[in-house]
């Protein structure tokens, strides 16, 4: 890459398909495919917080990513809570104190 290449580009064609890349030590390229409602509506937060569009969609997936992972781990709490005779929000705080 060319050395004014090395920092993270995000174009936009006017299919709305968004393609980010980034130097090949901080990341991977990508391609996605929004509805012009989503892509006007992520434009509009770039303009609105003053950050990069490419900063906003990174954000908005790292949100997703950690919504995601703390479902899974809710998901999973009531078995280990179960097995360890915690039925009810009385027991959890009867076990606390």
């Amino acid at each position: 890459m060319r050395s004014k290449d090395r920092e993270t580009h995000l174009s936009l064609s006017s299919a709305s398909r968004i393609t980010m890349s980034y130097e090949p030590s901080h990341g991977t390229m990508i391609t996605i495919r929004l509805s012009d409602d989503l892509r006007a509506e992520l434009e509009k937060i770039s303009e609105m917080e003053d950050k990069p569009l490419s900063d906003v969609v990174r954000e908005s997936l790292r949100r997703y990513v950690a919504i995601q992972q703390f479902r899974r781990l809710r998901r999973k709490v009531p078995a280990f809570a179960e097995s360890q005779g915690l039925l009810t929000d009385d027991d959890i705080f009867e076990s606390l104190e």
